[in-house]
């Protein structure tokens, strides 16, 4: 599972503009330098989980709580320096608390709004044991949808890191780096990236445009 963001920090660019000389001639040139920000998160969130731009001002986040077993979703349009809520995207998903049963959840933005949501439980002292459930919530209305990720000799699978595509579908990184393109209404597996670059749990990837940037 992905960790989550525990500190929110905002990086802005500067160009600075600067003089040098040689051989008694001036010379201009352009380069970058940056400011850092520390951005405190609104009071009840403990850890942010994934971080989008929303158009050209808005910055939305998934957060948190302690347990980690309730989830919000935050926009700010100053930069940070406050947040609003706007919605609580667990509210109508059943969370397991049996006793001796432990739960997470994960939460991806998508620029339109869409999260999708991953529930995973696990008995405790048995990290093999686990399953894991999946939701498309938008506006606080919940889909289950069904995926099957290929089975790995080893242990079972999961989903690791997740990204929406363009075209509304998935992009899943499963628990053992292999990566998918899943339809989001249906959670068929539309295909299968086949790389051996791509097969390490430590790669995190991003999107752009149609193309799938993997982090070595």
């Amino acid at each position: 599972m992905k960790r989550c963001l525990t500190i929110f920090i905002m990086i802005c660019l500067i160009t600075n503009v600067f003089l040098t000389s040689c051989s008694s001639q001036k010379e201009e040139r352009d380069t970058l330098s940056y400011s850092e920000n520390e951005v405190k998160m609104p009071e009840s969130v403990d850890a942010v989980f994934d971080i989008k731009q929303i158009g050209n001002k808005t910055v939305r986040i998934v957060g948190l709580n302690e347990s980690g077993t309730i989830g919000t979703v935050w926009d700010s349009v100053d930069e940070g320096r406050s947040w609003t809520q706007i919605s609580t995207f667990t509210r109508n998903i059943k969370i397991n608390k049996t006793k001796g049963i432990t739960t997470e959840i994960a939460g991806y933005l998508s620029p339109k709004g869409q999260i999708f949501c991953v529930i995973s439980e696990w008995q405790e002292r048995n990290d093999s044991n686990h399953k894991e459930t999946y939701y498309i919530v938008e506006n606080e209305r919940i889909k289950k949808i069904n995926i099957n990720l290929a089975r790995v000799e080893g242990g079972d699978n999961g989903v690791y890191n997740a990204e929406f595509a363009n075209d509304g579908s998935l992009i899943i990184q499963d628990g053992f780096g292999q990566m998918y393109k899943v339809n989001q209404r249906t959670g068929k597996v539309q295909f299968t990236f086949l790389s051996e670059q791509m097969m390490d749990i430590f790669n995190p990837f991003s999107l752009y445009e149609d193309c799938i940037y993997i982090h070595r």
